[in-house]
């Protein structure tokens, strides 16, 4: 099961936890940029990881990051110890994946999403189109 617990500046925000963690509704935690936070305890989420390490102290250059990307969503099943170094490479990794398909033009001052190279090249999109215009008459 879960258990809810509400922000007192945003009564509308609720973070979702364990049920072995509902003892943490006791205290009064602020939504803050995306996240619930103490000013005695931290984070929500780092007071939990360090529940399941057992109290041991969670390292400043370690990050607990929800699974599914929501950080109100602090059951344990959904977060995940991951060091700075990991994740920067992760993200590198997700960046370079995504780099070919978007583009700014300083001319327009907007972004552009590129057509997908995987399906044809540029100059075969190119020579498609010549041909469609050619056979119109």
């Amino acid at each position: 099961m879960a258990t809810t617990i509400a922000a007192h500046n945003h009564p509308g925000k609720l973070a979702t936890v364990n049920d072995e963690d509902a003892d943490l509704a006791r205290f009064t935690w602020t939504h803050y940029r995306g996240r619930f936070q103490n000013g005695y305890n931290g984070y929500l989420h780092r007071v939990i990881m360090g529940r399941i390490c057992d109290g041991a102290e969670i390292h400043p250059f370690q990050l607990v990051l929800p699974i599914d990307g929501n950080f109100l969503n602090c059951r344990r099943e959904n977060l995940e110890l991951i060091s700075r170094e990991d994740w920067l490479a992760k993200r590198r990794r997700k960046a370079k994946r995504f780099a070919h398909q978007i583009q700014y033009s300083q001319a327009t001052g907007y972004w552009r999403v590129l057509p997908d190279k995987s399906e044809h090249s540029t100059e075969e999109a190119a020579v498609q189109h010549l041909a469609q215009l050619l056979h119109k008459d």
